[in-house]
């Protein structure tokens, strides 16, 4: 704020609603530097709402609320006269920002979602512990993984480097891809428990696929399965490692290309965990099952 008669050059004076005195824009870069400032506070809440906050029992956070915030946010530095900026123009770059964050990276329908109907068939899971917590640590029981929570803790917690679960997929399916999902390394306490080599394993039903399958892999080699196998036929999907040091924490893999060609689909899909990153216990946050519905 200058008196009126003292205007710095290169400015336009406007009239404050608040006061007597003037308010000054300055016509400089300090417009560009408010944008470069919005963009890192939007992404820093999407960053505490996502990994730190309670789960909301409404449905989905209310990203409406955030970018209200953020716009008087930028209102409050423009009416401080820091600067030229639209209020328009600041809402809109905040909003786009918070939306592209809270996109979910893999972009590719979760078939196994237990909002959806996927469940966990105990029969060929490891066994866990049957109980709601172990001191101050919550258990969770393994369909926890089915879910989109991703919070600290969150998780299947196996006392052990290796394990299996079997998924009950609520349609039959052509499978194209796995995903695993684990919190970031940047504020988990021991990246050690992230699973590291996998396998997915698909239960062979029906006659027809197994016949499909023997022709692709030879009869020699469709002899293996998970270690709860349960006298059943499988078919080996993925082989596969989740990557600690990779710059997503949320990694996709892919079905081999021969089966997702050979249109073979299952019901029942198996994750297998063979080894983790160096802890003494696993813990597995999310699988999602992604591919082609069967269409009857």
């Amino acid at each position: 704020m200058f008196p009126a008669g003292n205007m710095p050059e290169g400015s336009t004076a406007r009239r404050d609603p608040f006061s007597d005195r003037f308010a000054y824009e300055d016509s400089g870069p300090v417009s560009a530097f408010l944008i470069i400032l919005a963009v890192p506070l939007a992404f820093s809440i999407v960053w505490c709402l996502l990994y730190h906050s309670e789960p909301y029992s409404g449905g989905e956070p209310s990203v409406h609320i955030w970018t209200i915030a953020l716009g008087h946010w930028s209102l409050g530095f423009c009416a401080g006269g820091l600067g030229q900026c639209s209020p328009q123009a600041l809402d809109s770059l905040v909003e786009r920002a918070v939306v592209n964050a809270l996109r979910d990276p893999v972009g590719l329908p979760d078939l196994a979602l237990r909002a959806h109907g996927g469940r966990v068939f105990k029969t060929l899971t490891t066994p866990w512990a049957d109980r709601q917590s172990s001191g101050t640590i919550p258990l969770y029981p393994p369909d926890v993984v089915l879910n989109e929570d991703l919070r600290v803790g969150s998780c299947w917690l196996i006392s052990d480097t290796h394990a299996q679960l079997a998924i009950v997929i609520p349609k039959l399916l052509y499978p194209t891809n796995v995903t695993i999902d684990h919190v970031p390394r940047e504020i988990t306490v021991d990246i050690g428990q992230a699973p590291r080599h996998m396998r997915l394993w698909g239960l062979l039903e029906d006659p027809t696929n197994r016949d499909l399958y023997y022709a692709i892999v030879g009869t020699g080699n469709a002899t293996s399965a998970p270690p709860i196998s349960g006298r059943h036929v499988y078919a080996l999907l993925a082989d596969f490692s989740y990557d600690i040091h990779a710059q997503s924490h949320i990694q996709t893999f892919q079905v081999d290309p021969r089966l997702v060609a050979s249109r073979i689909y299952f019901g029942m899909v198996i994750l297998e965990i063979i080894d983790n990153w160096g802890s003494t216990s696993t813990c597995l946050y999310r699988v999602r099952i992604h591919g082609d519905p069967v269409e009857k």
